[in-house]
């Protein structure tokens, strides 16, 4: 069981035990409202953390930018306990690459395409399309034009050369 998951399993019993304690009954009905509310509480926590970590580290895209790559990134090459910063480790070149004018270009014309796509769908960014089934078939979509498919394969390469599992 990876830390991620034990970390999630202890705050769902936490709150479905203090949910319990002040309803004042054990019905089934009183733990699931506990339980939703514990998974909607990790889920706005990791949410939070996620969109922190970007700002602080790219200097030549911004915040959006790099938390669009960064869900991108995720949903090419979805690998269970993998932390954080071994995505974040292989997202980062490109925020070097920025540096250059000729690649920032190539970057924002990728970015503003991935814009463009998710805001016909009615969302105003990409990391924040909720349902899994249109965010994946979205990014297999944008992973076959241009400079996205680059970045697919590089970001899987990175990630390869950490030896993260798969």
């Amino acid at each position: 069981m990876t830390a991620k998951t034990q970390r999630r399993e202890g705050v769902a019993k936490f709150f479905l035990i203090r949910g319990a304690q002040r309803s004042g009954c054990r019905s089934r009905s009183a733990l699931q409202r506990s339980t939703a509310r514990a998974l909607m509480a990790v889920a706005l926590l990791a949410a939070a953390q996620s969109m922190a970590a970007p700002a602080a580290k790219f200097t030549n895209l911004t915040a959006e930018q790099a938390q669009t790559l960064l869900a991108l990134a995720h949903d090419y090459h979805p690998r269970d306990g993998v932390a954080e910063s071994h995505y974040l480790n292989c997202v980062v070149p490109y925020d070097m690459q920025a540096a250059n004018a000729q690649d920032k270009q190539r970057i924002d014309e990728s970015l503003l395409m991935v814009e463009g796509a998710v805001r016909r769908m009615g969302y105003r960014s990409y990391a924040e399309i909720s349902d899994d089934y249109e965010r994946l078939r979205l990014a297999k979509m944008l992973g076959e034009k241009q400079w996205m498919k680059q970045f697919r394969v590089e970001v899987g390469q990175c990630l390869d050369r950490a030896a993260v599992p798969r």
